[in-house]
């Protein structure tokens, strides 16, 4: 019986995940965006927090073990450890508002600044074996910033309607002469009004 239990409640909780997913894919388009932004953010805060604690637990185990020269470079490692997830760790905390405020001012007040929009997939497939798929928003603007967004492949293909309404001069899609064109000048890409 407490089996039954158990597969009910799993199969409720996979009817859920279907429901929030549809549900998020009738978001508004700049709510997906601000959401993916705070998904960036909590990921560098997360990556910040777990290496620091690595640090800090690596140094105290290790001057309880080890002699005083080996605890030297272990601590230099750990040091480098810290810094970096000390780096993610602000970077997550105090870039966010800015990179929320700066991409909704470009979607809203300033769309002429983007020249050329297009997506990239990673995935890993060791021995033929999906690992870790991933896809990011390129925004390539006229003086050559580049603005990216971790969103999934359907998020950016639900987007993408969105994005062309907005950036009306923008080039859309990846290829080596929009590439070749950006290199050369960034205005070569926009389209006329």
């Amino acid at each position: 019986m407490l089996f039954l239990c158990q597969i009910f409640v799993y199969i409720c909780k996979m009817l859920d995940k279907k429901n929030k997913m549809k549900a998020e894919e009738n978001k508004p388009p700049i709510i997906q965006i601000i959401a993916a932004l705070k998904k960036d953010r909590n990921q560098k805060i997360m990556i910040g927090i777990v290496l620091l604690f690595f640090s800090g637990t690596i140094t105290f185990q290790s001057s309880l073990l080890l002699p005083f020269k080996t605890l030297l470079l272990i601590i230099l490692f750990c040091m480098v450890l810290a810094f970096t997830g000390f780096y993610f760790l602000l970077h997550g905390i105090l870039r966010y508002d800015t990179q929320r405020n700066y991409l909704l001012k470009l979607l809203l007040e300033e769309p002429d600044k983007a020249v050329w929009v297009y997506y990239s997939k990673i995935e890993l497939m060791p021995f033929g074996i999906k690992f870790i798929e991933y896809a990011r928003l390129h925004i390539h603007l006229l003086n050559r910033e580049c603005i990216l967004l971790p969103l999934s492949e359907k998020e950016i293909r639900n987007l993408m309607p969105f994005l062309r309404q907005q950036f009306k001069r923008a080039t859309f899609g990846h290829s080596i002469q929009n590439q070749q064109l950006y290199d050369i000048a960034p205005d070569l890409l926009q389209k006329g009004a």
